[in-house]
Parts: C-alpha cells; sequence; structure tokens
C-alpha cells in the first residue's frame, strides 16, 4: 500500500512490521531472543520494540533526517561561504581606479559644482572655488558656473542649491536676469576679477 514513491510512513511500517516477523521466526530457529519480542511466544511485537531500533518509524527517520539536512546545510554553506571569499579576495578582487574629475557624467559634475559653491559660500573666497572646479576640465569656467545656474533654475531645482550657484556666479562676474531673484545682498558676496 505505498502511496508515494518511497514515502510512505505507512509502507515503511508495515515493512518493519514483515520484517520482525521474519527476524522472530530465523530466532526461534535459533533459539535467539530479540530486543522487544516475547521468548515465550517467539513473535516479534512491533509495540515493544524501541522506536530508535526500528526501522521506518517517525521517531527514528526525523531526527536522521534533520541531522542530515543540518549538515548538508552547514557543509553547503561553507563552501560557498569559502568560494565566494576566494573569488572576491584572491582571483579577482576589487581595484580601485583613480579617475580623474573631467571624467565624471554631467550628472556628478553638476553635483560637485552644486558642492564647490556650497562651500563658497562659507569661505568666500573665489579663487579657491576657482582653483577647486579647475579639476572639472573646463576652459571657461566661469561660463560654466553660469550655464548651470541658468539649468538649475529653469528646472526648478532645490532652492538652497540654486542661491549657492547664483552667489558663486555673482562672484565670477556672471548675474544674469534669471538669477537676480536669487541673489544675495552685495555686501554679501565678494566680487572675482580674474579669468
Amino acid at each position: 500500500m505505498r502511496s508515494q514513491k518511497g514515502g510512505s510512513v505507512l509502507y515503511y511500517w508495515q515493512l518493519a512490521g514483515v520484517a520482525e516477523q521474519a527476524d522472530a521466526r530465523d530466532s526461534k530457529s535459533r533459539g535467539a531472543t530479540r530486543v522487544g519480542s516475547n521468548p515465550t511466544s517467539g513473535m516479534a511485537q512491533p509495540g515493544l520494540t524501541p522506536a530508535f531500533l526500528s526501522p521506518g518509524t517517525a521517531g527514528a527517520g526525523s531526527m536522521r533526517g534533520f541531522w542530515r539536512f543540518a549538515f548538508s546545510f552547514l557543509l553547503g554553506g561553507s563552501v560557498g561561504v569559502a568560494i565566494g571569499l576566494t573569488i572576491g579576495w584572491v582571483i579577482a578582487p576589487v581595484e580601485y581606479v583613480h579617475s580623474p574629475l573631467r571624467d565624471l557624467d554631467e550628472v556628478y559634475r553638476a553635483d560637485y559644482t552644486v558642492m564647490v559653491a556650497t562651500a563658497f559660500r562659507q569661505h568666500r573666497d573665489p579663487s579657491v572655488a576657482i582653483e577647486q572646479l579647475r579639476w572639472l576640465g573646463e576652459t571657461n569656467i566661469p561660463q560654466y558656473v553660469q550655464e548651470l545656474t541658468e539649468t538649475y533654475i529653469s528646472t526648478g531645482r532645490s532652492m538652497t542649491d540654486i542661491i549657492n550657484l547664483v552667489a558663486l556666479s555673482e562672484a565670477l562676474g556672471r548675474l544674469t536676469p534669471p538669477m537676480e531673484p536669487y541673489r544675495l545682498p552685495a555686501t554679501q558676496t565678494p566680487e572675482f576679477r580674474g579669468q
């Protein structure tokens, strides 16, 4: 009466009973008794056999299955971690490349310029801002800052970023009509007469 391919508990229990009866007949013929058997009758009594000695009982199979699963899980995890660490640290480790700022994508170039403009609002020195922006490889830094500022104004970016860019652009001598509403008072921003 096997309902699943090799997996029915009832099937294994019936096999265990048949095996015990066969063992009982063999031991009767030899005169030996088996654990859990009745020496007077010579027939095995399945109810008296301890669970860990009976093949196919729920107690024995489930514990063996658990330990097999736990061992397989730990072994597989350990092998996976070992292979991952070997590949990541020995075979193909991360290589750090020091790329120049001029190779940045436009989005990151704009972010860097906003950071320089924010720092400019703190130190108020246009020559320091020019030196920091030279790393971008722009030939005309004031024009680049002006165009970026106007782009930020037209796309409605962060008010703080626009005010910082307008302050830097004004210090570099590039104040246009769209920048006027975002302009700080003249006493707060020194003029830069370089470039």
